[in-house]
């Protein structure tokens, strides 16, 4: 089942992170799934989630394999890349893939949350929500 506010997958190697940001967005009423490598998010992407919290460096292998899976396949998440190697260079090759967020770490969970949440909101409210918001 579904909670009131949506459904987030969070793929990030680090237990700590991923509890924390688990932990603070089922507080706020999301169902959240938790990956930890390349395989397990891409296992995890039926149902598509409402929001999808991607680390780039992960123990088997690189999460802008995720993004690419996600967009060349037209599944609907939206993609938060959050990682601390959002170097100019890496920023670039990120871009054709159109995360809807590109974060540095350490994030803030506040801004994280409302960017999460608005877009959300507006998506349910709207009917096509195809388009990609560049919060």
């Amino acid at each position: 089942m579904v909670a009131a506010e949506g459904h987030v997958l969070i793929v990030e190697d680090s237990l700590a992170m991923g509890y924390a940001l688990r932990a603070q967005f089922q507080a706020f009423g999301w169902e959240v799934t938790l990956s930890r490598t390349v395989a397990s998010a891409l296992e995890n992407l039926d149902p598509p989630p409402d929001w999808i919290l991607l680390d780039l460096w992960l123990s088997d292998g690189d999460g802008q394999d995720v993004l690419r899976y996600v967009r060349e396949v037209g599944i609907p998440s939206h993609v938060a890349v959050i990682s601390a190697g959002l170097d100019p260079e890496r920023v670039a090759s990120l871009e054709p893939l159109r995360p809807d967020l590109m974060i540095p770490k350490p994030i803030s969970f506040e801004k994280l949350l409302e960017a999460c949440q608005s877009t959300h909101s507006a998506s349910r409210s709207e009917p096509s929500s195809a388009s990609s918001s560049p919060l």
